[in-house]
């Protein structure tokens, strides 16, 4: 839902790449047996001059996706295959039923060749997996056995264990996150236990760890979060949703009041409750698969529901500062020297910057009641 600021990354990154290649290095191998069974194996060069690759890991630990991939193009085709198999569930949990063999076959073929890569061409070209759900769900299990084993081998040496609890709190607190972005109600704060600095947030891996296991440490794949979007929604559940450190909802959707048939005048101006909250997506549909998922995914219609009298709080403050108290508030507000922003946190408890929406809860549906 909130767009979230990678900068600090490049704060933290120096020390993190230091502490993990000497952990990583230690429990690396060559293992040129895992050539002879792997077919995905020997894309990705570990190894250089049967030394560890430095700059690859490097690149893995601490680079955005898109410089991954435009440096490493392999990275790229790791993706697309583990986006295949990850986001299949989509394909596998549609209703056939009423859809003719054509219909069938143009959404299958369509999936496939949004994550069609060198890597998976070797099983595409012996398999008909185009033809019926059941070949589709072969095909994606063929591919599926074959990265297990890849990403066996690559647990070995990349593995999430070698971020202990201090570690973990540690980065959490220098990600510099107050809120969880997935849902945007929930504090995720730091605290003092016994002398030592921890938070109350969550640890996500925006891909899975368990398919995306080269990116178990990619700092690019961490997402602080609330444990009930984390532990409780996300899991490791095949919806494509929107990557935080790329978009947020202010981009792409907003919150709206919808009249029912029980609305009147007084329910625009937060004298009731009869009205609904509604998330409406903007039209261009760029990313409108991504955020129904997210809406989906971290219930966020059914959670923000209950919201309705904090809406009911704002609707109210925005008509009564604007008509009866209007001229007083103006000289008040010049007398104090307030800018603008100071003027709507004072009124509002939220300054409506769209820069500010991951500082405090609610901020998203403040700004697009307030604003609307």
């Amino acid at each position: 839902m909130i767009h979230l600021n990678s900068n600090i990354f490049q704060v933290i990154s120096k020390d993190y790449f230091k502490n993990l290649f000497i952990k990583i290095k230690q429990n690396y191998t060559f293992k040129t047996s895992a050539m002879k069974y792997n077919f995905l194996f020997n894309h990705i060069l570990f190894w250089e001059n049967n030394e560890l690759n430095e700059d690859l890991l490097n690149t893995i630990l601490l680079k955005p996706f898109n410089e991954m991939i435009k440096k490493y193009p392999e990275l790229n085709n790791y993706i697309l295959t583990c986006q295949l198999v990850f986001y299949s569930s989509s394909i596998s949990n549609l209703n056939f039923k009423n859809m003719s063999n054509d219909e069938k076959k143009t959404i299958i073929i369509s999936y496939v060749s949004k994550y069609n890569n060198k890597w998976i061409e070797p099983i595409m070209n012996q398999q008909s997996y185009y033809k019926s759900k059941k070949a589709f769900s072969y095909f994606i299990s063929t591919i599926n056995i074959e990265l297990m084993k890849l990403n066996d081998y690559i647990s070995s040496f990349i593995n999430y264990i070698y971020i202990d609890s201090d570690m973990r709190h540690e980065l959490l607190i220098n990600l510099e996150s107050s809120v969880c972005p997935y849902c945007n109600r929930q504090y995720i704060t730091p605290y003092d236990d016994n002398g030592k600095l921890k938070t109350t947030a969550d640890l996500d891996h925006f891909y899975p760890k368990s398919i995306f296991t080269l990116f178990s440490l990619s700092l690019y794949n961490f997402v602080p979060a609330c444990q009930i979007c984390n532990s409780r929604f996300k899991l490791a559940q095949g919806y494509k949703i929107l990557y935080p450190y790329d978009q947020g909802f202010s981009e792409n959707a907003k919150f709206n009041l919808k009249i029912n048939t029980t609305s009147d005048i007084n329910s625009l101006i937060g004298d009731n409750s009869n009205f609904e909250l509604d998330i409406e997506l903007f039209n261009n549909g760029n990313y409108n698969e991504e955020i129904k998922n997210n809406i989906k995914l971290f219930h966020l219609k059914e959670l923000y529901d209950i919201h309705k009298d904090y809406v009911r709080e704002l609707l109210y403050k925005k008509y009564v500062y604007a008509n009866t108290y209007k001229e007083q508030l103006v000289t008040l507000f010049k007398e104090l020297n307030l800018d603008e922003h100071e003027i709507n946190l004072f009124l509002y408890g939220n300054t409506l910057q769209i820069e500010d929406l991951g500082k405090k809860p609610l901020s998203k549906l403040a700004y697009d009641i307030l604003n609307d």
